[in-house]
């Protein structure tokens, strides 16, 4: 999340909007020159570490350099908060109390979880592919007497027929 606020704040150079970086209609081919990974490699581990694009790797070493030689303020930082989660309200059509930011989607789903109130006897229903680090959660439920079922993927990689 820093890197995003970073660029959004002052400190970096001139920021880019948004359809000059990714004009419309989008071309993935641009996009991938985003991302050097992808220059000498096929990568699919994106549920796991996401490779950052170049723009969010040069904003989080603007940052990095900014913070040690100019005073940054937390306000300075929670109003570039504020302004992401507008821009992400905009751009997913929400009202900016819907959206919250959250470090990792692990982390979200841990919340969204535990706010469900769970108790013995309650069954979960997840799949063999979710990341591994979710299933944390889903052990202490269990634990807890809820019912976790794991539907397995076939041979193919592909789900079976409901």
């Amino acid at each position: 999340m820093i890197a995003v606020v970073v660029l959004l704040t002052g400190r970096c150079p001139r920021r880019p909007k948004p359809a000059e970086v990714y004009p419309m209609p989008l071309d993935p081919q641009r996009i991938r020159q985003d991302f050097p990974v992808v220059q000498q490699t096929t990568y699919l581990a994106s549920a796991s570490v996401t490779p950052s694009p170049a723009v969010v790797t040069q904003a989080g070493v603007d940052f990095v350099r900014a913070k040690g030689s100019i005073p940054y303020e937390l306000e300075d930082m929670l109003a570039q908060t504020e302004t992401l989660r507008s821009l992400f309200a905009q751009l997913v059509n929400a009202r900016l109390t819907e959206v919250g930011l959250i470090y990792t989607t692990s982390e979200a789903e841990n919340m969204v979880v535990r706010a469900l109130g769970l108790q013995q006897g309650d069954n979960i229903v997840t799949d063999d592919l979710h990341y591994s680090a979710s299933y944390v959660i889903y052990e202490q439920l269990a634990a807890q007497g809820v019912e976790i079922r794991i539907a397995k993927r076939l041979p193919d990689g592909s789900a079976p027929p409901a």
